[in-house]
């Protein structure tokens, strides 16, 4: 059987149920709840039943989450939100005051499902660095 990521979010954390005989272990979406992948029945002294299922890697994996998000950024609609964030902030950096080249996604925001509110405009130096939080905690207060 296939394994699957969440198709809204594609997170993915361990989901664990008491039973009889063991212990059921599923996949679940970190956001969602949606449950992902097969229901599995192990042993309680198994390693599954304390420890992520082999599977649960694959599903969350750096190279997965980069393609996902480079996928985004070419979209048409990030485009289109990213000028006019850019345009509404009059491409200036909310955290340094610099001129903004980039746009900064606060952390409530699920990747793909962007609005204009969850960006704000800001430097590529305050983008990496940890002046991003700063950008964050003042936007959303």
């Amino acid at each position: 059987m296939a394994k699957q990521a969440c198709l809204h979010h594609g997170s993915v954390s361990q989901h664990k149920k008491p039973a009889s005989r063991g212990v059921w272990v599923q996949g679940q979406c970190r956001l969602c709840r949606a449950a992902i992948g097969p229901r599995v029945l192990v042993d309680r002294n198994s390693s599954l039943a304390t420890a992520a299922p082999p599977w649960l890697p694959k599903l969350a994996s750096p190279t997965r989450k980069k393609r996902a998000y480079g996928a985004l950024l070419k979209s048409k609609r990030w485009q289109v939100l990213r000028l006019e964030r850019l345009s509404l902030d009059g491409y200036i950096c909310q955290s340094c005051g610099g001129v903004a080249d980039q746009v900064h996604h606060l952390p409530s925001a699920v990747y793909g499902a962007e609005e204009l509110s969850d960006l704000v405009s800001c430097c590529s130096t305050c983008n990496l660095e940890e002046r991003s939080a700063r950008i964050t905690k003042a936007v959303l207060g």
